[in-house]
């Protein structure tokens, strides 16, 4: 498996802006196909309106790195880094957030530094790219739309990424295609051979994703379940005989939090 097969066997989501969030809303747009191997998604969180009080966003883990800024104010622009639990965000009564989510391990190729050196981070774009800072801040006016930033970025990235072939070291690709595969659901130290050690794994996860095998495939495991819920059914019921890898109810609800902030039944997609 290669970095161009990550986007078909991983496609980690985030939970909707629940209708009583008046105003808010969010979106996806998908990447040029040239650029699927490096970015799995643009993304927009905006209100429509002023809102009447401040309001708390959660990002559920998804295994992925982002870069994001408001449009509103694109002289600062963040990159939030790998995240083993939800992360919280307390925001303005008006935003325009855009941003932009990586591939599993494909960041720190474009990038060229490691992704455990942003685990549970969030860092100003400028101190690791300010090429990329500099293009944001000057390139992303206000009143552009979301469909001419997503152009203005397949553009810059298509000519940036030109001359920039995807190459995860193979051992680590054959551990993602066996994680994935299996929807997280693996026992790591039995499951994963990649003809490497469990301590040579566990380095390259850290360098590529930024957390261990056993952290990851916990993610993508959430992700499933996640998915799960988008299902017609009374909310988190029959959740459980689907849940591959959670042993018991409490267990599936303890991780489900951890990662989402919420429990099975109370979430929205």
């Amino acid at each position: 498996m290669n970095s161009e097969v990550i986007s078909t066997l991983y496609k980690p989501i985030q939970p909707a802006i629940k209708q009583a969030d008046n105003g808010i809303a969010y979106r996806e747009l998908t990447p040029d196909a040239s650029l699927k191997p490096f970015i799995h998604c643009y993304w927009q969180l905006d209100t429509k309106t002023p809102l009447t009080k401040p309001f708390d966003y959660k990002v559920a883990a998804d295994g992925c790195i982002d870069i994001f800024f408001d449009a509103l104010a694109p002289e600062q622009s963040f990159v939030m880094g790998f995240s083993q639990q939800f992360a919280q965000f307390p925001l303005a009564l008006s935003f325009r957030y855009i941003g932009i989510r990586f591939q599993p391990s494909a960041f720190p190729q474009v990038f060229q530094l490691r992704a455990d050196e942003l685990t549970n981070r969030t860092l100003a774009l400028e101190l690791i790219d300010k090429k990329l800072s500099s293009f944001i801040r000057l390139s992303t006016p206000a009143g552009s739309s979301f469909g001419k930033i997503t152009k203005l970025f397949n553009l810059y990235f298509k000519q940036r990424f030109a001359q920039l072939e995807p190459k995860s070291d193979p051992r680590l690709c054959r551990a993602l295609e066996v994680i994935f595969k299996h929807r997280g659901a693996v026992i790591t130290s039995q499951d994963l051979d990649a003809g490497i050690s469990q301590r040579q794994l566990r380095r390259l996860f850290k360098h590529y994703i930024g957390a261990s095998p056993k952290s990851f495939s916990k993610i993508v495991r959430f992700q499933h379940i996640l998915k799960l819920t988008q299902l017609d059914m009374t909310p988190g019921h029959g959740l459980l005989s689907h849940a591959q890898g959670f042993y018991d109810q409490s267990h599936l609800i303890k991780d489900f939090k951890q990662l989402s902030g919420s429990t099975p039944s109370k979430i929205s997609i």
